[in-house]
């Protein structure tokens, strides 16, 4: 009697347990957002704790649920998972990104001179992901300082690594643009292109938005003299 009692015992378990993993929890979120993936903690009436299929885990107060539901998943290669955004992170392939930063950079002029100077710069950029964790996008920058003005455009690629909520990111950008330059008698305009290498860390508030802090070398090239040194960044990004 008692091999038919642990028999049937061990078979509603391992049906529960097929059951469950043909089910996925589905958070409705009151701002419109739908979160998708398995509920790994909950505190009654506070809050959730849900970990997607990449492996990133959000955690939302109750206040900020709508509903929360239970839907039943399709067998389906890993590979096919991030074209549906319910499986995705925020840096999962077909992301669009929407960032902006401000740089406080420190540099030196070469040859003659050797002058330091202190800029600080506002650069919007928007990209896509192309692939898991791996985006490109087109970067702008723009300055207008005393007698000076600089307009650079750009590529800029960045691969981010890890799958949890703070995510260290390498990032190299190409730039080419003009710098004017008023003398007190006219214009100068000079031909400006240069590059940029470095990394730093996205800490992920939620699913949408981070924010970045970076390092990187930099190097200039304004006709006939350079301009290189290191430019330590932070911004905001939005993930959509």
């Amino acid at each position: 009697m008692k091999k038919y009692f642990f028999t049937i015992l061990f078979l509603t378990i391992a049906l529960t347990v097929f059951s469950q993993a043909n089910y996925r929890d589905v958070v409705h979120l009151k701002n419109g957002s739908v979160i998708k993936g398995m509920i790994i903690e909950q505190v009654p009436n506070k809050q959730i704790k849900i970990e997607t299929a990449d492996g990133s885990v959000f955690v939302y107060e109750m206040s900020d649920i709508e509903k929360m539901a239970k839907e039943k998943t399709e067998e389906v290669p890993s590979s096919w998972k991030t074209e549906n955004k319910g499986f995705s992170s925020p840096t999962a392939k077909g992301q669009i990104m929407l960032g902006g930063s401000s740089d406080l950079s420190f540099s030196s002029i070469s040859p003659d001179g050797g002058d330091s100077q202190t800029e600080f710069k506002i650069r919007p950029t928007i990209g896509t992901f192309v692939a898991d964790n791996f985006g490109i996008g087109i970067m702008l920058n723009y300055e207008d300082y005393e007698n000076n003005s600089l307009f650079l455009l750009g590529p800029v690629i960045r691969y981010y690594f890890g799958t949890s909520k703070i995510k260290p990111y390498l990032q190299g950008e190409y730039v080419f643009g003009n710098q004017k330059y008023d003398n007190g008698y006219e214009d100068e305009k000079y031909d400006v292109n240069g590059f940029a290498l470095g990394g730093g860390s996205a800490f992920f508030l939620n699913q949408h938005i981070s924010i970045d802090m970076g390092l990187a070398y930099t190097k200039y090239n304004i006709e006939d003299y350079d301009s290189d040194g290191i430019v330590l960044s932070g911004g905001i990004s939005v993930y959509f």
